[in-house]
């Protein structure tokens, strides 16, 4: 089994940052965790973590954009609503 990859980015720990890697574990079918801290699961589980880290991130990005284009033409006032950060097990760099 290789290094779980999703269109071409390595999947990393979101915890420690660091490459999965295929799980000995054996309760683990088709699973992936990290080396270093031990962070596992099944590589469909992975995928939808993944997803929804690349989700959000794409529309913080999205918003950011918006704010600055906005901001730029000073017809708006744009004040930006604290998101507080969450942690995924898993990502992937964007």
């Amino acid at each position: 089994m290789e290094k779980p990859v999703i269109d071409a980015h390595d999947v990393k720990c979101g915890f420690c940052s660091a490459l999965l890697e295929p799980s000995t574990d054996p309760k683990f079918k088709n699973g992936y965790a990290c080396p270093v801290c031990g962070n596992a699961d099944e590589f469909d589980n992975i995928l939808a973590v993944v997803g929804e880290y690349v989700e959000d991130r794409t529309a913080d990005k999205v918003l950011r954009q918006m704010s600055d284009t906005l901001a730029c033409g000073n017809l708006f006032k744009v004040t930006p609503k604290p998101v507080p950060k969450k942690v995924y097990r898993f990502v992937i760099d964007l």
